[in-house]
């Protein structure tokens, strides 16, 4: 399996079609943020930004759960979440 192909795919085809399900959870948008991050970043080194930005907070808070995750085993997690929410 190629990751790399497979998430560029994936990272595309999200992109192009959007989230299918409009009910999908923030939850499971910042999961798929995180797992995103992880995959193409690494482990989070970036400071925590301040409460008061809730969103870039529950962003940065959403990378750090997939921290010491390995870029190949957060790729996989991301198509499978990503392919999950979509109906194909």
């Amino acid at each position: 399996m190629d990751f790399n192909k497979d998430l560029m795919l994936c990272i595309l085809t999200y992109c192009i079609l959007g989230p299918p399900d409009p009910s999908q959870t923030n939850e499971t948008k910042l999961t798929v943020y995180g797992l995103y991050k992880q995959a193409t970043v690494g482990d989070n080194s970036e400071k925590a930004p301040w409460a008061v930005k809730v969103v870039a907070k529950a962003k940065w808070d959403a990378w750090m759960k997939q921290k010491g995750k390995s870029k190949n085993e957060a790729m996989a997690e991301y198509i499978v979440n990503v392919v999950k929410g979509m109906d194909v």
